[in-house]
């Protein structure tokens, strides 16, 4: 755990400041908080929030079960002919194969699965809706690959927003001491782009926040702790002889490690931001504005909770 981050850290349910980390509950109101494979979790619902995802996992476990079943049914039907039957078999491993991965990863994280009633409404797609990012991110720019045909039109999204944002910073940062400065992404996702931009400016310390379990269990095995994952890629429309899975070899571009140990991933609630008035010197929010469900100008709002004086969003 970063040494820094205790100091900058607040009650998301209380506001009460140096909380969560030296214990585990906040000592004005007595929310209990965790972590994740070593990921800060800060949520105004606690523990819940832990239970919820347990719960999820649980789902999702029973939903990908279900989903196998089904194929394996069809499969065992004598009548299909020889390409539906090659369709389904391969149906069945893409979804199974992929399904047991992201289990896998989920339950090494420290998740376990487990029903719960209070959370039975609640829909698995954060475990699925964003599983290419960690693609985009560390792999389909990054290695050789013939998977794409696409030539000049295929841009790299990352690298389109880090040169934006660089530019904008930098002749800024010029004035401040970067050993002092502090860097908050909202929206991280798989951490890619607050990563770049941390090797790039070198502030004290990058906060890469996130509210998805699976995206910030894969940056901080990637970035932290230096690890290769794999992740597997389905193809819905393969071109012709191509695979319709891929297994890649996700790697972090390593840097100095003191880098390293200063980009710190956080599991929280963007609109119950658990850090304290005035922690940082930049608040970045790439793409975090096309998902978010709420109105424009309660984002707007939301940079000035966390900006010291003269900060920038």
């Amino acid at each position: 755990m970063h040494e820094n981050l205790q100091k900058i850290l607040a009650c998301p349910v209380c506001g009460e400041k140096d909380t969560g980390l030296r214990s585990p509950a906040c000592s004005r109101c007595k929310t209990t908080f965790f972590e994740l494979n070593g990921i800060p979790c800060f949520f105004p619902s606690g523990r819940n929030q832990l239970q919820l995802w347990n719960q999820l996992l649980a789902k999702f476990i029973a939903e990908g079960d279900n989903t196998i079943q089904a194929l394996t049914e069809e499969l065992n039907k004598k009548n299909l002919s020889s390409l539906t039957r090659q369709r389904l078999s391969t149906t069945l491993h893409i979804h199974s194969t992929s399904h047991a991965h992201i289990v896998k990863i989920l339950k090494q994280a420290g998740l376990q699965p487990k029903f719960n009633a209070d959370y039975e409404p609640y829909s698995t797609k954060v475990f699925s809706k964003y599983h290419e990012l960690p693609l985009r991110d560390w792999a389909w720019f990054s290695q050789p690959t013939d998977r794409f045909s696409y030539g000049d039109n295929l841009h790299d999204e990352n690298q389109l927003a880090l040169d934006h944002i660089v530019s904008l910073i930098k002749p800024i940062i010029k004035s401040k001491s970067q050993n002092e400065c502090r860097v908050l992404v909202i929206g991280a996702g798989s951490g890619r782009l607050s990563w770049d931009i941390h090797c790039e400016l070198k502030p004290a310390m990058t906060i890469a926040m996130d509210f998805n379990p699976l995206l910030s269990v894969v940056s901080k095995s990637l970035v932290n702790d230096m690890h290769v994952v794999e992740w597997h890629e389905k193809i819905d429309f393969a071109e012709q002889q191509l695979p319709q899975l891929q297994k890649w070899q996700l790697k972090c571009p390593q840097s100095a490690s003191e880098l390293h140990q200063s980009w710190v991933p956080i599991l929280a609630d963007a609109w119950a931001i658990p850090f304290a008035p005035h922690s940082f010197d930049y608040v970045i929010t790439p793409w975090f504005i096309d998902v978010m469900n709420k109105d424009c100008n309660q984002l707007i709002e939301l940079p000035d909770k966390v900006l010291k004086t003269n900060g920038y969003w």
